[in-house]
């Protein structure tokens, strides 16, 4: 008899485990939920409408549990030059070029100084030229603080969209 209750608690215990187990697994959001999920942050935050990526990732990021912190996220996208012009971006041109790249290589020095121990970010940098040229697209925005920043570059060519964000 002890053997047959001991028997049907282990089975009862696996059951319930197993519900469980597919309950909550079920509502764990998808990697297109939670790249969906970024992008409405994004526009929310910074004001910036993106459309939907091939994928997202983040590439760097120092950010605690505070806030503070840089980070560095990548979107690829195919095909979708026409609708990054139509999403607010600003077209790189002649004039604007050395603004643009000034700002990328504040940041990127900005960084580096902030973590002037990490190797890893320094090969970050070194992987993903994130440095524009005429055609490519732009979006920058400072906080209402005027402390926190981001700044959005889509490398035409490349087809991806580098977003460094500065967060003080």
């Amino acid at each position: 008899m002890k053997r047959k209750t001991f028997a049907l608690l282990i089975v009862l215990t696996l059951g319930a485990a197993f519900t469980l187990w597919n309950i909550v697994g079920s509502t764990a959001p998808t990697q297109s939920e939670r790249n969906a999920s970024t992008i409405e942050n994004y526009r929310e935050k910074w004001g910036i409408e993106l459309p939907k990526a091939g994928y997202i990732e983040t590439i760097w990021s120092s950010r605690g549990w505070f806030g503070d912190g840089e980070s560095i996220r990548v979107f690829g996208y195919a095909n979708s030059n026409s609708h990054m012009l139509e999403q607010g971006l600003y077209l790189i041109t002649e004039a604007n070029l050395d603004f643009v790249n000034n700002m990328i290589q504040k940041f990127i020095d900005e960084t580096l100084s902030m973590q002037s121990t990490s190797t890893e970010l320094k090969n970050v940098f070194e992987k993903h030229n994130v440095e524009v040229e005429i055609h490519d697209y732009y979006y920058h925005k400072l906080d209402s603080d005027r402390t926190n920043y981001i700044i959005a570059v889509y490398k035409k060519n490349d087809q991806k969209l580098y977003i460094l964000e500065w967060y003080q």
